[in-house]
């Protein structure tokens, strides 16, 4: 199902590219260039976040072979919030924000964050890391929930949402939180190609002292930047995108132990013994 939404994107994006191009033919679109790029990113936004909670739901996410009912409803309820919110915003960017109460576009950005954090959640529950670890995973589900409410309060707690503001704040938390999520990668990639087990509890401590060391970065430069509601989003996307490539580590080591094997060494073959008749059928 994931290849064949995958396959239909791809024609989808293609047509229209080509219908876009022949319209431009036809009509001038230098005045609504913009809202052309943006309503194509936005749709491109809606047809991954399709695929990636389709993809959830075929490998299993929230527990499906555990057999939670939450399972089924989860990514189709994430995917429909995220699309909604993405939607909403695609008719804001035609209208230039100017129509509608302002409740409406509280209520877009809170789909869009709850969408965002619950496919987020999904990726995180496929992961398959040791028994002693598995705080870990419990602990990212419980800062997801609590990224989700401090969004929501941080949307209606102001009276006027302004679409500047919120398009700002909304921009920063996405290229920190993917500034950080290149960044940290790069560290997990390097830390897979341990050799040895010792080697690889070796990465993982620097790893997390990496980890809590650009968090402390992030915290120093950002703690005036933004108001409260939205540090806290900022401060819980980081979290969650350091642990996010944490748990992704993990899960590659539990999926690929390391199973030593020693060097083949080539032993000499034993002299054969020696038959004294032999030496006397020799010398005749």
């Amino acid at each position: 199902l994931t290849t064949t939404v995958f396959r239909w994107a791809i024609v989808i994006s293609v047509v229209m590219w080509v219908v876009m191009g022949l319209v431009s033919l036809r009509f001038d679109l230098s005045g609504n260039f913009l809202d052309i790029l943006y309503s194509q990113l936005i749709v491109a936004g809606i047809i991954v976040l399709a695929i990636a909670n389709i993809f959830i739901a075929d490998m299993g996410g929230f527990g499906r072979d555990r057999g939670y009912k939450a399972s089924v409803l989860a990514p189709i309820l994430s995917g429909t919030s995220a699309s909604i919110g993405l939607a909403l915003l695609l008719w804001y960017v035609w209208t230039d924000f100017n129509v509608g109460p302002n409740e409406l576009m509280k209520v877009t950005y809170s789909l869009l964050g709850l969408g965002l954090c619950g496919t987020f959640a999904g990726f995180v529950t496929l992961a398959s890391i040791p028994a002693n670890l598995r705080v870990l995973q419990w602990a990212t589900y419980l800062l997801t929930a609590i990224v989700a409410g401090e969004t929501l309060d941080a949307l209606w707690s102001v009276t006027v949402l302004s679409i500047d503001t919120a398009g700002r704040e909304f921009a920063v938390v996405g290229i920190v939180a993917a500034i950080t999520f290149t960044g940290y990668s790069v560290l997990a990639l390097i830390a897979k190609g341990a050799s040895s087990e010792k080697y690889r509890t070796y990465n993982l401590y620097i790893y997390t002292a990496l980890g809590l060391v650009g968090y402390g970065i992030a915290l120093f430069y950002l703690w005036e930047n933004l108001d409260a509601g939205p540090v806290r989003f900022v401060y819980g996307a980081l979290v969650l995108t350091i642990v996010a490539v944490a748990i992704a580590l993990l899960h590659y080591f539990t999926v690929n132990p390391l199973t030593y094997r020693p060097p083949d060494i080539q032993e000499q073959p034993e002299p054969l013994p020696v038959n004294p008749d032999d030496h006397a059928s020799e010398n005749g």
